[in-house]
């Protein structure tokens, strides 16, 4: 619960009241339509819900004056899923309510939507695509990360896929999009018209060759905050499937042509490299370098990317700040995984560097490391370890922050269905700023029922 928890604000009645224009314009439409659309003869339906209550040492982390408090809730999950000839839908959400016994913050929900139909006119042809994803991001990205400083996310967007087999071996993917993206609290507000073509040849059932060109038209709603773009991209991609070896490789180049400020030309490129050792042990390797917006890793995040380009990718080392600004994002990330009968294991490094093109200040580059365990204690009991620990520059204020984490479980399988754990947790970070330090111990326990 300490992670959703840290996920989203709600303060003051304007956000209320924007949140509330956003689940009438995008969500409800396609929840009422995924709910009565008479295709859904297949649909699966999986739901889970649950009750919380955490002990935090210093719940709005702050480096003096630290406050206590018992936050508990009950929280809510669900995915639905229907495959059929004319409709392939997937929509997933979660809803927690959240209680904080000193009023620390106040009492508020948090919920999260991500939502996918295509709708296939002709199938394996024409398709009309849907999608809607509600999250979050932070606020500042230099100040800690509390409630107050996360916002709400919703990203619309609808049009068609056409697909061609010009034979066995070619095949041409054309798409457009229409999009609204809309932020909570920051200025970033933006209408998209988006573009994509792909050419793809199946050069052996192992490797696959294909040539893409995507462009979008970003028309900002304040145009006094944000200058208006249009962000082209074209690459070239190989992607090679051994029997245990997964290899994709991409290079490119970005154009982005802004009407307040001077326009940008830049190459961008991908590797990743997944290579299963064994039936329990695997490893992997990715390398990013790319032209990107706030809003375009949003998407990418929640696996939902249209216009990415080379390098696109969900991982993310921090909390990605909401920003009418483009950036160059460089990572380097590997990662190993072990799944035994009765441990897993994994461990993590990564390097990444954001190179804002007008908002200098938050500019960083970081370095850092993860790893968790979980182990079978005996029949339905299981333990779980996990720290991690980065280093990031902010170079555009010339500061450094060290943070590291850990956190230690004990979960119980209770029946089929329904469990419960136990956990509790330490956070600290140092800074050359003594304002931006803090230090946390969390404890807390979770029962829930989920099928």
């Amino acid at each position: 619960m300490h992670d959703s928890v840290s996920k989203m604000a709600v303060s003051g009645n304007n956000r209320l009241l924007r949140t509330m224009k956003i689940v009438g314009r995008y969500i409800l439409p396609g929840v009422l339509f995924l709910s009565f659309a008479p295709v859904l003869h297949a649909l699966e339906i999986h739901y889970g819900a649950g009750l919380v209550s955490e002990y935090s040492s210093n719940s709005l982390l702050l480096p003096d004056n630290e406050e206590e408090d018992w936050i508990n809730g009950a929280e809510l999950d669900f995915r639905l899923a229907n495959k059929s000839k004319r409709l392939d839908a997937e929509v997933s959400g979660f809803y927690g309510y959240y209680t904080y016994a000193e009023s620390t913050e106040p009492d508020q929900g948090i919920y999260f939507l991500n939502a996918l139909a295509t709708i296939k006119i002709r199938p394996e042809r024409l398709s009309w695509i849907v999608r809607n994803v509600l999250g979050e991001q932070e606020i500042d990205s230099l100040a800690p990360d509390t409630r107050d400083n996360r916002q709400r996310v919703n990203f619309f967007a609808t049009g068609p896929d056409l697909n061609f087999q010009v034979n066995p071996s070619n095949a041409v993917t054309i798409g457009a999009r229409w999009a609204k993206d809309d932020y909570e609290v920051t200025k970033a507000d933006s209408t998209r018209n988006m573009l994509k073509a792909k050419w793809e040849n199946q050069r052996s059932s192992q490797l696959t060759l294909s040539a893409n060109v995507a462009g979008m038209m970003v028309d900002f709603d304040d145009d006094d905050v944000n200058g208006d773009y249009d962000y082209g991209v074209i690459y070239l991609e190989a992607d090679t499937r051994l029997s245990k070896t997964d290899v994709v490789a991409t290079l490119g180049a970005f154009k982005v042509d802004r009407d307040k400020a001077d326009d940008v030309d830049d190459w961008g490129a991908k590797l990743v490299l997944n290579h299963r050792k064994s039936s329990t042990t695997a490893f992997g390797w990715e390398s990013v370098r790319k032209i990107t917006d706030s809003t375009i890793e949003f998407l990418e995040a929640s696996e939902s990317g249209f216009v990415g380009g080379p390098g696109s990718s969900g991982s993310d080392s921090r909390g990605e700040q909401a920003s009418g600004d483009i950036y160059r994002l460089t990572r380097h990330a590997a990662f190993a995984d072990y799944e035994g009968a009765s441990i897993l294991a994994d461990v993590s490094l990564y390097w990444e560097e954001r190179d804002y093109e007008e908002e200098g200040l938050i500019d960083y580059d970081e370095w850092g490391v993860g790893m968790g365990l979980s182990s079978e204690i005996t029949a339905g009991w299981r333990g779980r370890f996990s720290t991690s620990y980065s280093n990031t520059d902010n170079t555009g204020i010339n500061r450094t922050d060290k943070e590291w984490t850990v956190d230690i479980a004990v979960d119980h399988a209770l029946s089929r269905h329904t469990g419960f754990s136990i956990y509790t947790g330490y956070n600290n970070r140092d800074s050359d700023d003594s304002a931006a330090e803090y230090r946390e111990w969390i404890m807390g326990a979770t029962i829930g029922y989920h099928r």
